[in-house]
């Protein structure tokens, strides 16, 4: 687990310990299981990678993974990737980038058949102030249309409490 001001957690699994499976009962396996086969993903709020590790999971052609934090973001593609069977998040499948979710977006011409946005509204905003903005700014009108633009035909905007089909 990583704590973020010590008050917000975000899970980091250890993959050598076993087959992930349980991933086929949680809710971030919803939007693999209606995508195309082997979709092309955009991850927003890495974390600790069960995002990622879902997609991976589901066959991705490819996952490109944003994270705001670079402390997270040098935990789990450095210091932590060796408990991923040998680096997992250092796959040439899966992308990290360090930057912040819908600035990211609005940068790129790459079309996704997901984007998944789970887990990034954290409490730690209310106990330290860090991230508010950036955590209020991914969840705005405009930003939703920046990621409904940059989804292919029948691609999923999949958020905590949001399944959009465009």
């Amino acid at each position: 687990m990583v704590l973020h001001d010590a008050y917000a957690d975000t899970l980091v699994y250890n993959l050598d310990e076993g087959d992930p499976d349980f991933l086929d009962d949680h809710v971030l396996s919803l939007p693999y299981r209606i995508a195309n086969r082997r979709p092309r993903v955009l991850v927003i709020g890495v974390g600790g990678g069960s995002d990622v590790l879902t997609a991976m999971r589901y066959n991705a052609n490819h996952v490109t993974g944003v994270e705001l934090d670079p402390v997270t973001f040098d935990l789990i593609r450095d210091h932590l990737s060796e408990i991923n069977r040998g680096g997992g998040f250092k796959r040439r499948e899966i992308e990290l980038v360090a930057a912040e979710g819908r600035h990211y977006v609005k940068k790129s011409r790459d079309r996704f058949d997901v984007i998944q946005i789970t887990g990034v509204d954290t409490l730690a905003a209310t106990n330290s102030g860090a991230y508010v903005f950036a955590e209020n700014y991914l969840h705005t009108v405009e930003a939703f249309h920046e990621y409904l633009d940059h989804l292919e035909p029948k691609g999923i905007l999949f958020s905590a409490n949001l399944l959009t089909l465009e």
